[in-house]
């Protein structure tokens, strides 16, 4: 390895790095060359490092000209040795929008946390058998709502599905509740 980076350590390397690696990370009006690409990749594998899983906006840097002129870069990345990986194998880099400076912000997250999420809404097959369903979903379709015919359906459609939550939870009997 070279001078100054000591072999069995953990290491991470992020920030501007003002290459590309390959044609998905440049969009431009002007240009299509990729100068530097392979010099950058031939730097990377000598270092031993591989990118750190990425989330959030794709291309990190952009020139902020008129249209014509115009051209995005993925320039922003983070790289990390295998012994940072066994570490941190959770990890995850985070792209976000481009606001105040010309660049993306660069975030990682050490320790990915899953976030909790709420259970999505199913609709239960077993509820027809009740004669109440029927009449919860009808009471739902007929409330009085303004807007598009787009928002009126998912308006309520959104009522119904309230209503038949509450309905399952006090009445036809919790499902979702985990019986012990």
């Amino acid at each position: 390895m070279g001078k100054g980076i000591l072999a069995g350590e953990e290491w991470i390397i992020l920030g501007d790095f003002n290459q590309v690696l390959s044609p998905e990370d440049k969009i431009s009006d002007t240009s299509c060359s990729l100068s530097g690409a392979d010099e950058f990749r031939s730097c990377l594998d000598k270092c031993k490092v591989t990118e750190v899983t990425n989330k959030g906006i794709h291309f990190t840097w952009s020139n902020r000209r008129e249209k014509g002129q115009c051209t995005w870069e993925r320039l922003d990345r983070a790289f990390a040795n295998a012994e940072w990986f066994q570490t941190f194998g959770n990890a995850v880099s985070t792209n976000l929008p481009i606001s105040v400076s010309d660049h993306s912000p660069l975030w990682v997250q050490f320790e990915r946390r899953d976030t909790f999420r709420k259970r999505p809404y199913r609709f239960e097959m077993m509820w027809t058998t009740n004669p109440q369903c029927e009449e919860i979903i009808r009471k739902s379709w007929n409330q009085v709502v303004s807007g598009s015919a787009a928002y009126k359906v998912v308006q309520k459609v959104k009522f119904a599905r309230d209503e038949l939550k509450n309905w399952n939870r006090n009445v036809f009997g919790n499902i979702f509740q985990k019986k012990i």
